[in-house]
């Protein structure tokens, strides 16, 4: 586990975010998982431990493991955790579901957008870690007109393509990313959320 954890180091300290970029998938037995959790968690622990031991848990085969890592991670103190749970969580999915949330004080128009279409999804096509970007329609690369970018605990939304015209712009809140999006053709906003878990 040593050695596991060393390499991650060494990933780190060449590029914090593409830290988060695995080779491979490697399985961790129960108490190799249990040790790593406690460091993370741990209050008195390490900063640097601490950034290793989460690296090594996100790096699991066990997608179980990855998901209660990154919730623990969403509590962590640690800064550098903290800036990496949006960029990971983000990056386990498949799908961004953007959901458009029913409050007071929106125009009617709004409601029955709401009412029709409460989820707005964007497929994640190709995700790059060490840029901190995801394309909703190249499989190679991100673009500037259609993708998402985190940056921190803050995410924004580009898309411009057929239906698309959306500007979306996000923080990170407990375990949600919390923010609007804007439907520029439609000329309306929405305060919406985006489920981190």
């Amino acid at each position: 586990m040593k050695f596991r954890v060393l390499a991650a180091a060494l990933v780190i300290i060449g590029n914090p975010i593409a830290a988060s970029a695995c080779t491979k998938l490697q399985p961790i037995d129960r108490a190799q998982v249990t040790e790593l959790m406690n460091t993370v968690s741990a209050a008195d622990a390490n900063p640097l431990d601490q950034i290793f031991a989460f690296d090594t848990l996100m790096c699991a085969e066990q997608s179980a493991v990855r998901d209660f890592t990154l919730r623990l991670g969403a509590k962590s103190s640690n800064p550098t955790i903290a800036s990496q749970v949006v960029l990971r969580a983000i990056f386990e999915k498949e799908n961004l579901q953007v959901r458009l949330l029913d409050v007071e004080g929106l125009s009617d128009a709004h409601y029955e957008r709401i009412k029709t279409r409460p989820i707005e999804s964007f497929a994640l096509r190709y995700k790059d870690l060490s840029a901190g970007c995801a394309s909703f329609i190249r499989d190679n690369q991100c673009e500037d007109s259609n993708l998402i970018s985190i940056s921190g605990n803050k995410l924004a939304i580009r898309a411009r393509w057929n239906r698309y015209d959306v500007d979306g712009a996000f923080v990170h809140m407990g375990d949600v990313l919390s923010g609007s999006i804007t439907f520029i053709q439609d000329q309306m906003t929405f305060p919406a959320e985006i489920d981190l878990f």
